[in-house]
């Protein structure tokens, strides 16, 4: 049985947005499917949420996850960083990956203090994390990034100078999803079911 992992992004749960219901539809595809909440969604550490994940068991009888060529990751937003990361750590290979708004290196910088208010200290700690893209790279996974043209959060055009340092990277840009999330009355999300 493959498996399918997906990540919430800041503030999130494992009932945020679509991934419910995503849950569902890939339940039916026979997928076995894990959405862990994150330790400290407010005051995110991407660090600290990928030794999170290296502890998470799969199933009762293994521990750590063990994921294999043709799994499947997801992440939204702050989530898809933290994949990365643990996708560089845990040198995982042959994996379909995709990025639903993710987030990036600069983004608290972009969206400055003004905007962020309080957060903006959190949030630049949050995004203060190295990845060695030509190690990445070597893994042969491929990405797929999805964006929005009115994400009030994700610049598209720095997202893309992210994630276009991925090789078998492609993106997919979007009209009026904004950060694809409940806000946005997106509950459903079948163009990412479709793309697998």
């Amino acid at each position: 049985m493959k498996k399918a992992l997906i990540l919430h992004g800041w503030e999130g749960t494992s009932k945020s947005h679509w991934l419910p219901w995503l849950q569902a539809e890939l339940e039916k595809k026979w997928y076995e499917v894990i959405i862990p909440d994150l330790p400290n969604t407010e005051y995110p550490v991407i660090e600290d949420q990928v030794d999170f994940l290296k502890k998470l068991p799969l199933s009762e009888e293994r521990d750590g996850m063990s994921l294999k060529k043709g799994d499947i990751i997801i992440g939204h937003s702050l989530g898809c960083q933290v994949w990365l990361k643990y996708i560089e750590q845990e040198k995982l290979e042959g994996l379909r990956v995709i990025f639903v708004a993710p987030s990036y290196n600069e983004l608290a910088n972009e969206l400055g203090e003004n905007r962020l208010g309080d957060a903006f200290v959190v949030m630049s700690n949050a995004f203060n994390t190295s990845y060695s893209f030509w190690n990445l790279n070597k893994l042969l996974n491929r990405y797929t990034v999805m964006l929005s043209d009115d994400d009030p959060y994700i610049n598209s055009f720095s997202a893309k100078q992210f994630y276009g340092q991925l090789d078998r990277v492609d993106f997919v840009q979007f009209e009026k999803k904004w950060h694809f999330n409940t806000d946005a009355g997106i509950m459903e999300f079948p163009e990412l079911l479709e793309s697998l």
